[in-house]
């Protein structure tokens, strides 16, 4: 029954576009963005200690951390597309959780605040997801995170289907909208074959990614 919990959480996670990126080129493909962030073409490959993951990533140099004082945090974003109720509710409750763990996050650094103005930034997540093919990074087709998790557990080594979770997350100035920074992070779903069988799972692994793509965004990653 977990296993099939989980299932449920993740079919209701899906995607209405995505971010291509090459593998093998320091540049990002901008063949396919979901256009949530503001210029996928600023952004550059970041190292990673995990095959899995790859992080992508920019930085306005003019960005001083002493210049902002306040920090609001917009809801995380999740494709939400019709679902039984069941399954609206199980979403629901992942993405109270990342809410409630994006905010903490911030606090830990900033004063959160509701009210734009000089010196208050603007924190905006957003979880998408897409198949891609074995060559480079480049996007097939858009499918739900339940297939993401389907292509893993039947993967082989002739099957050149492979699928991503992708978080991306963008920090903006609350007044004149001016990017500070974003990042893109792919989870491969070889990460997802052998864990994340229940709700809880699935959202301890998101939080942990979502805090990394915040940071990576901020230029504070560890």
């Amino acid at each position: 029954m977990k296993k099939l919990k989980v299932l449920s959480v993740l079919s209701v996670l899906a995607i209405t576009s995505c971010s291509a990126f090459s593998s093998s080129s320091k540049d990002v493909d901008m063949t396919n963005t979901s256009g949530f962030l503001s210029d996928y073409s600023l952004l550059s490959p970041v190292a990673s200690s995990n095959d899995n993951i790859k992080i992508y990533r920019y930085v306005n140099p003019e960005f001083q951390r002493s210049d902002y004082k306040a920090v609001i945090v917009n809801p995380v974003s999740i494709y939400q597309p019709k679902t039984d109720e069941q399954g609206k509710t199980v979403l629901n409750n992942v993405q109270d959780s990342l809410n409630t763990s994006l905010s903490q996050m911030v606090s830990d650094k900033f004063p959160v605040t509701q009210t734009p103005g000089a010196g208050v930034a603007v924190v905006d997540v957003a979880l998408t997801g897409a198949e891609v093919n074995g060559e480079g990074f480049k996007v097939r087709n858009l499918i739900p995170v339940s297939a993401v998790i389907k292509l893993a557990t039947k993967a082989t080594d002739t099957d050149k289907k492979q699928a991503v979770l992708l978080i991306e997350a963008k920090i903006t100035d609350s007044v004149t909208k001016k990017l500070i920074g974003q990042s893109v992070t792919s989870i491969s779903s070889e990460e997802f074959r052998d864990s994340n069988n229940t709700e809880a799972e699935f959202e301890a692994s998101a939080q942990v990614w979502m805090k990394q793509a915040v940071q990576n965004a901020s230029g504070y990653a560890k």
